[in-house]
């Protein structure tokens, strides 16, 4: 089983694509449903998104990075906008978007004030937890349907400078390796008697056993990688791509495609006299 946000090879239509295509598609789709903030597109264009991540058959234990930045998010904006925050959505009518839904505290209120939830507040966090999630599904599909060797053949052949490769390349990497080192050291304690908790308190106190294993193992994992890449002499000259990537013309055709439809959300959102996104 693939940890998360790590490359796993399945017989899909997403993971025989051009990395520049799924970059592509990632990059646009993503800014398209973070312009949008009607219900009525931004919805549809979540549900897509969705079904792209199970044609890529994504590990279903990836969606809980999805949960767990709706739980954190959700709360820093209820704490946000729990003052009758109330974005006049031009999509919809401003006498709704005030109105009050809960109120917490009174007006004059000591220290806190008057807290309440307005229906623009609830439309606002809503919308905002679907770009969330959205952008989150994009990068699980790219990373998860994107071999670094053939990322790093693409870029090869555009003559990408190799410093800026090796960043790339090793931030790609860096959190499967990171994770599967992590999972050993756990697996290791728990051998010897250790336990998580999951107390949130209780967790921090047992996490000693694991935090000099892991800084040290990544600190070797560091100086390692530096070594080997001046043994190889890596940046001395640019790097030949191992194989030469095709990128079909159908899926030039689906890039355009793409602009296209994000020139017509630019459109839509600025210059159609019907605005979708927010004030």
């Amino acid at each position: 089983m693939s940890v998360l946000l790590e490359y796993g090879w399945a017989p899909t239509l997403l993971h025989r694509m051009h990395p520049f295509t799924k970059l592509f598609m990632t990059v646009i789709l993503g800014a398209i449903v973070s312009m949008w903030w009607d219900y009525r597109l931004g919805v549809p264009l979540f549900i897509i998104i969705f079904a792209l991540t199970r044609v890529a058959k994504v590990p279903k234990h990836w969606y809980s990075i999805i949960w767990a930045a709706w739980t954190v998010y959700s709360i820093g904006r209820m704490l946000t906008f729990s003052y009758g925050y109330a974005w006049p959505f031009k999509v919809y009518p401003r006498e709704l978007v005030e109105r009050t839904l809960l109120k917490l505290t009174p007006q004059g209120t000591p220290i806190v004030g008057e807290i309440y939830f307005t229906v623009g507040s609830i439309l606002f966090i809503g919308m905002e937890l679907i770009h969330t999630g959205s952008i989150i599904m994009l990068m699980m599909i790219f990373i998860y349907s994107t071999s670094v060797m053939d990322l790093c053949d693409a870029l090869a052949k555009l003559g990408t400078p190799s410093p800026v490769m090796f960043i790339l390349i090793a931030l790609y990497r860096f959190v499967a390796i990171i994770q599967r080192r992590l999972l050993t050291i756990m697996d290791a304690q728990k051998l010897r008697g250790w336990k998580l908790s999951r107390n949130p308190v209780t967790a921090i106190r047992r996490a000693a056993p694991l935090l000099y294993p892991m800084t040290h193992s990544t600190i070797t994992m560091i100086s390692e990688v530096t070594i080997a890449t001046k043994i190889r002499a890596f940046g001395a000259r640019k790097v030949a791509p191992m194989k030469i990537l095709t990128w079909p013309n159908r899926e030039k055709a689906m890039v355009v495609a793409l602009v296209s439809f994000l020139g017509t959300a630019l459109w839509a959102i600025y210059w159609s006299g019907y605005y979708i996104g927010y004030m």
